[in-house]
């Protein structure tokens, strides 16, 4: 069984690594996170990205029941209050598997950690990588953020 203390410091040190995205978003366009926080394909960047740096911050010891529990605990310490309901959306959607919004949102979210954390080279020949390391070879995670997360929130809610 996953102990509450090990939960939630691995949660801890997953909202520490996602919260700065929405930050961001919230800093160079005024979005408050509540206003995307139902959005599919938001939500599952968030799971995504939450499921595998979960992972990361556990040295790999965690079940995938363990980290769908630390997944639950970043969206409600995320988004707050609201977030109760899109945790409880989030497992609808994963259930289900058939919002594609969603699916695209996870693997998008999932690459860009990989990328973060020094995996690139795993998945190099992903065109989404292979742009970003072409636009930065330095810092492709950034690049990925930018088009893979803060682009979509812009565009689909306004903003910088």
């Amino acid at each position: 069984m996953f102990f509450t203390s090990k939960r939630k410091k691995v949660t801890r040190k997953v909202i520490d690594h996602v919260r700065p995205l929405f930050r961001t978003v919230e800093m160079s366009a005024g979005h408050q996170p509540g206003l995307f926080v139902n959005d599919s394909y938001v939500l599952g960047f968030v799971v995504g990205s939450a499921g595998f740096l979960a992972k990361a911050a556990s040295d790999n010891s965690l079940s995938s029941s363990d980290i769908g529990l630390v997944t639950l605990d970043v969206i409600e310490g995320l988004f707050g209050k609201p977030g109760v309901a899109s945790a409880q959306q989030a497992m609808s959607l994963l259930k289900q598997g058939q919002d594609s919004e969603f699916q695209r949102g996870i693997a998008n979210g999932q690459k860009t950690v990989l990328v973060a954390l020094g995996g690139a080279s795993e998945i190099a020949s992903d065109p989404d990588v292979k742009a970003a390391i072409a636009q930065s070879p330095s810092k492709p995670a950034a690049i990925l953020q930018q088009h893979l997360l803060y682009d979509y929130i812009f565009r689909k809610y306004g903003g910088a």
